[in-house]
């Protein structure tokens, strides 16, 4: 009889270890009945969901890291892919670990998730991290200045910038923003006609186009935006304070290339959602438990939640990620791919 979703967890563990041998048996079993306590025997394969093994994996890291310590060349495989990728989406978010705020960096791929715990957030962690230092891809991210110190590629996720502009256009009446908010969507909009009709490039004219329009409309923005009249008496150091408009003004003026890197590469996306979907797990995580008591517990945690969500989108339910580290047989990425 071969095993279905419809069998519980322990109808599913009997199933695997009866066709082994004695001696695989006895060394197989610990891992599984350890994973079966905490799951419950009776309880359907097909009910295990990605929030059940984010919940093990937490349990695993209070049971001396032995899950943790079985993924090290797995985490080491993902992090050497990811650094070699030609695509990547970077995001860091704060959690809670010893009593204190910590960060997590993301580094994600179509295929891959990797996860970083750090007691800072900016170009120390990074370094430490040491994926951007030697990372020769494109990056997607958000516009922060630690980023921008390394020599890759660099892509603006664009939802950050709607955002933005949203917020100009409805509070503050900038006309410029409503148009540059069309625009950056027509442009979205065309990205995502040619890919669906088998194109690779948008033509040249359509670059021009897009490329000349969004200089009026930054042009335009200036016009509404002026500098602001020095105030009088004494030159005050330093650089002169600017409004909202102005500062994104400027971001649109000096890194054009940046903004519109999903319009000239279609590897490139137009936002940077796939990291903020990876991170997102992390948070709800931590809604629910609270902080972690340890920053072992935490890296343990990452690690064993970068496994599952690299394996997943590799096709491999948790339940199977899981059961293939128990036997000694973790999945591990070998496709170099964004």
């Amino acid at each position: 009889m071969q095993p279905t979703q419809n069998m519980t967890l322990a109808q599913v563990s009997a199933h695997y270890l009866a066709g082994l041998t004695p001696e695989k048996r006895a060394e197989d079993q610990g891992e599984l009945n350890k994973f079966i306590r905490w799951y419950g025997s009776d309880r359907p394969v097909a009910v295990l969901s990605i929030r059940d093994v984010d919940r093990y994996a937490e349990a695993a890291s209070s049971w001396g890291g032995d899950v943790s310590r079985r993924l090290e060349p797995v985490e080491a495989a993902i992090r050497d892919l990811a650094t070699q990728s030609d695509v990547a989406g970077f995001d860091e978010t704060g959690v809670r670990a010893v009593g204190s705020l910590h960060w997590l960096h993301t580094v994600s791929t179509q295929v891959l998730t990797w996860y970083y715990a750090h007691k800072r957030r900016g170009h120390e962690a990074m370094d430490a991290a040491g994926i951007l230092s030697d990372y020769r891809g494109i990056a997607v991210h958000d516009f922060w200045d630690s980023y921008l110190k390394y020599g890759c590629g660099h892509a603006f996720c664009n939802a950050h910038l709607l955002r933005e502009l949203v917020f100009l256009w409805e509070e503050q009446d900038q006309k410029w923003a409503k148009s540059m908010i069309d625009h950056l969507l027509d442009i979205k909009d065309a990205v995502d006609t040619a890919r669906t009709a088998g194109q690779t490039l948008l033509p040249d004219a359509d670059l021009d186009r897009f490329f000349e329009r969004y200089e009026r409309i930054v042009e335009a923005g200036y016009a509404q935006n002026p500098p602001a009249t020095p105030a009088p008496g004494p030159k005050r150091r330093g650089r002169r304070k600017q409004s909202k408009a102005r500062n994104l003004l400027d971001r649109f003026r000096d890194h054009p290339d940046s903004i519109l890197a999903f319009m000239c590469d279609f590897a490139v996306p137009f936002d940077n959602n796939m990291s903020e979907r990876d991170l997102r797990m992390m948070k709800l995580r931590q809604k629910i438990s609270g902080t972690f008591r340890n920053f072992n517990a935490l890296v343990d945690f990452c690690r064993i939640r970068g496994y599952v969500s690299t394996a997943r989108k590799n096709g491999i339910n948790a339940l199977d990620a899981m059961r293939r580290v128990f036997l000694g047989d973790p999945f591990i990425p070998a496709v170099n791919t964004s």
